[in-house]
């Protein structure tokens, strides 16, 4: 079971821990699936107008970076006024093309280091007593969907073994 705290209407919450638990074993999946990916597969989407597998491994980097960083600036005493990116499509077209040079091992290694910067930076937030129940908790469980979401994705259309 999850770690919760209760919340003042009694419901039960996830707390930081729990999020970045959730958010932690959602990674491995995604992981798994994007290495199975032969070079080929890496580089081309599944049909036009859809993005790359290396394209949603950029994307994530910038979303688990912004996390990392917004947070951050919370835990610095920066009042948490929560606003993720409205332009979505916007926001994943930037942190695409800010890494476009990077090969795909450098990629990997980059969401490697940003998902353990989002870990960390989750801990902190627990143990600072942050409420999980944040725009940031909240942002957290959207992460571990993503990270979800993007393995399927991966595993649908190239065909790699799922991990279900």
């Amino acid at each position: 079971m999850r770690p919760h705290r209760e919340e003042s209407g009694g419901g039960l919450v996830p707390d930081w821990a729990g999020r970045a638990a959730t958010a932690h074993e959602a990674y491995p999946g995604f992981a798994a699936a994007a290495d199975r990916l032969t070079p080929t597969q890496r580089e081309a989407p599944r049909a036009p107008g859809e993005w790359s597998p290396r394209a949603v491994v950029a994307h994530l980097v910038g979303w688990d970076q912004a996390f990392a960083d917004g947070l951050r600036l919370v835990l610095n005493g920066t009042p948490e006024l929560f606003q993720p990116p409205t332009d979505v499509d916007g926001f994943n077209a930037v942190s695409v093309t800010a890494r476009q040079q990077l090969s795909w091992d450098e990629l990997r290694s980059t969401l490697t280091v940003t998902e353990g910067d989002v870990q960390s930076i989750a801990r902190l937030a627990e143990r600072a007593g942050l409420p999980s129940d944040s725009g940031f908790g909240r942002w957290l469980q959207g992460q571990a969907e993503d990270y979800t979401h993007h393995a399927q994705q991966l595993t649908h259309y190239f065909g790699a073994p799922s991990l279900s």
